[in-house]
């Protein structure tokens, strides 16, 4: 596989906007070449699917952030492909559902990586989160309460390592009208009142821990009314026999 580098990595401007933090782009990035092997299960009924997958990944050209900071204490950050990383992650999808009453889901990965560079005489490795599960419950006729978990973080680069954090978001929801109608409440984070974000980066010539806090408890109400009707006629397409369609399309092998 090949990932091409971002506008953002790319982009020489430098960013003095803070004189004790500088950051540039790299405009002589590479793109990186990513070897991958993957497992695949999948299986489904009419109540519910899973789905379960394993990949192993490995690159010698990773595009790797590098924070340095000189004598004056002043940090300067950019992007460079000095980077080799390796790295397993398992994903796991499942969704059950029992008729207009009760359904549940799950969907994330959960992925274990070591970075290294030998330019840099560094390495790190850790498991990185993402992902998100929920249910929702029938309480009365056309009437529904929902409930959702997410957790994301533990990002691993070279010379850093973020937090994990969770959000959470309940809600009711109820129909009207022959569901033309529709009342919503919400509360988002209702379990916790602020959300600290931390991230620590060290090499040879620094150790820097830094915390951020947010509030991001809040409630919200909503209404919803759907006008008209909505039909949609699909045209089966002619089946045709040509073997243009065999040759044609950019992405055959998988690799873009």
């Amino acid at each position: 596989r090949l990932n091409r580098p971002s506008i953002w990595y790319l982009n020489p401007y430098v960013d003095d906007s803070n004189p004790m933090f500088i950051s540039y782009g790299n405009p002589a990035l590479k793109s990186i070449k990513r070897n991958s092997i993957g497992l695949d299960y999948r299986k489904n009924s009419q109540k519910w699917n899973v789905g379960i997958s394993l990949y192993g990944d490995y690159t010698n050209n990773n595009i790797t952030r590098i924070q340095r900071v000189d004598e004056n204490g002043i940090s300067s950050t950019t992007y460079d492909n000095i980077g080799i990383k390796k790295g397993l992650r398992l994903n796991l999808n499942y969704q059950y559902r029992m008729g207009e009453k009760f359904g549940t889901y799950m969907s994330g990965s959960i992925a274990y990586n070591q970075v290294s560079s030998k330019e840099m005489d560094l390495s790190n490795s850790g498991f990185t989160f993402n992902g998100i599960m929920g249910a929702s419950i029938g309480l009365w006729k056309k009437a529904y309460t929902s409930f959702n978990l997410s957790m994301y973080g533990g990002d691993v680069t070279l010379q850093s390592t973020n937090s994990i954090f969770t959000y959470t978001n309940i809600s009711l929801n109820q129909r009207l009208f022959k569901d033309k109608l529709t009342f919503s409440v919400s509360l988002n984070q209702p379990f916790t009142k602020r959300f600290k974000y931390s991230n620590d980066s060290q090499d040879q010539t620094h150790k820097i821990h830094t915390e951020s806090f947010y509030n991001q408890r809040s409630a919200n109400f909503g209404i919803n009314w759907r006008f008209g009707k909505f039909n949609a006629n699909v045209k089966k397409a002619r089946k045709s026999s040509s073997d243009d369609k065999m040759s044609s399309g950019e992405n055959q092998g998988g690799t873009k």
